[in-house]
């Protein structure tokens, strides 16, 4: 059980310096978006995070059985590398959901972006307040 353990410590270990990297990726994508670069710099970043995202789907697939053994045996284990373990997935959570959120705040100004003009996506509540004021102006129409 060590081995397993530490195979997904390894792993874990890793896909936080993946997750680390597409927050800044995603740092880099808002930047671009609010300096009003074109839609071909933005594809770089989004390029970027997809081989991201696809080496750590490489990686959940490399480990799957030992995720499984882990799942069937965690609440029986009380080791130093369990509670790592679980320290580590607890800091994949939290770093995915960070992520996510801006995720959404880019997708905000980019879908501003192209429905209004460039302007819109000076910052994610202007974004937000010229969408509800179009959203609004279309509905009374």
């Amino acid at each position: 059980m060590q081995a397993t353990l530490q195979r997904l410590i390894d792993v874990y270990r890793r896909e936080l310096e993946l997750y680390d990297e597409i927050r800044n990726r995603v740092f880099s994508q808002r930047r671009l978006i609010e300096s009003d670069a074109g839609y071909k710099e933005i594809n770089v970043e989004l390029q970027a995070k997809h081989n991201l995202l696809v080496e750590i789907e490489v990686m959940e697939s490399r480990i799957r059985v030992d995720r499984q053994i882990w799942t069937q045996r965690k609440h029986t284990l009380d080791s130093i590398e369990a509670k790592t373990l679980m320290n580590l997935l607890a800091e994949v959570s939290r770093l995915v959901e960070e992520i996510m959120t801006y995720e959404r705040e880019n997708e905000v100004l980019l879908t501003s972006r192209r429905r209004f003009s460039r302007r819109a996506a000076m910052s994610v509540k202007g974004a937000a307040t010229e969408y509800r004021r179009q959203s609004l102006v279309e509905v009374e129409r």
